[in-house]
């Protein structure tokens, strides 16, 4: 319906992203307001731009692609903060086809004075693909930052671009014992996109498998098959181990990693389908993304593969419908 609006649709739809910060003590009023109305035969007070509504709006923005794009970019120029983040997360829905249009109004914001505007550029340039040989070398430096919220967030974009070892290798690798976990994990899962190329790497990953379950250990599961032949494996039991691990955890996002490792290793994968199906409908963007990328590296391509391909290319979020399209043209 909304879409049908053209831009008069993402103009009412921009207006819901900033939160509607009310006095807190009318918050509370209405809140005992509505408690009582149904015994008073009263309609409710519906309160103003709540989370789920922002997120609504956001969501529904992506399926407007370019058409928003003068909208947001409007927004953005806000002098409030909470409405430029607004701007900015909705920008990371519209999808690979806006990058022109919004990248070079993003890449100066990585020097913003807000941490937190900062994080969520990384986040858009990274999903909108924005000129790699420009965007990379300007995160690569996040992977030493202090905020631990701006080490994850450049960690998993370098992940998402396409690789570039000659300028992330190293700095990668330095990066692998960062003390957060998500960090560390990133770092892995963009190690194991750059592949063979890592093979430096293969060690220190090796050593990892020993050191516990979680998200590390399950991106190595994921990862060492891309970059080293099964028999370079430092210690394959351990492999083995952390690949049954990952496998019975109750999270289907560990799953779905050790489901890309023995893909990659040629072996079945029992699992695949049913945590595929299950990810598909997850409300995490990144799960989906990752979800679908797994999905279109299926080489024939089951049927059942196709029909969740197919689903994708209606996600609301643009980079889920460009790599479900992709995959159901190659």
């Amino acid at each position: 319906m909304f879409v049908g609006w053209g831009r008069a649709g993402a103009e009412f739809l921009a207006k819901r992203l900033p939160p509607n910060h009310q006095d807190r003590l009318r918050v509370q009023l209405i809140s005992w307001y509505n408690t009582y109305c149904g015994h008073l035969g009263l309609s409710p007070i519906v309160y103003q731009n709540t989370v789920m509504e922002q997120q609504t709006a956001r969501r529904l923005l992506g399926y407007f692609e370019s058409e928003a794009v003068p909208v947001l970019l409007n927004l953005l120029e806000s002098p409030s903060e909470a409405s430029r983040v607004g701007a900015i997360q909705a920008m990371s829905e519209l999808g690979p086809n806006v990058a022109e249009q919004i990248g070079p109004h993003l890449v100066p914001l990585l020097n913003d004075p807000s941490p937190t505007i900062q994080y969520e550029a990384i986040t858009t340039l990274s999903v909108i693909g924005y000129d790699p040989d420009v965007v990379i070398p300007l995160i690569t430096p996040f992977l030493q930052h202090q905020n631990d919220r701006l080490r994850i967030e450049a960690s998993y974009a370098i992940g998402s671009y396409p690789p570039q070892p000659t300028l992330t290798l190293e700095l990668l690798k330095r990066a692998i014992v960062d003390p957060d976990r998500t960090v560390k994990g990133n770092v892995i899962r963009a190690l194991g996109k750059i592949g063979k190329d890592a093979r430096t790497a293969i060690n220190p990953l090796s050593a990892m498998l020993e050191r516990g379950s979680g998200l590390p250990a399950a991106r190595v599961v994921e990862a060492l098959p891309f970059i080293a032949e099964p028999g370079e494996f430092e210690n394959e039991s351990a492999y083995q181990s952390a690949l049954n691990v990952a496998l019975a955890q109750p999270d289907t996002y560990y799953t779905m990693m050790a489901c890309r490792g023995q893909l990659r290793l040629n072996r079945s994968s029992p699992l695949f389908q049913g945590t595929a199906m299950q990810l598909i409908k997850s409300g995490s963007n990144w799960r989906v993304w990752e979800t679908v990328d797994a999905l279109s590296k299926q080489d024939p391509m089951p049927g059942w593969v196709r029909t969740l391909l197919e689903t994708a290319t209606r996600h609301p979020n643009g980079l889920v419908r460009a790599k479900a399209r992709a995959a159901l043209d190659r």
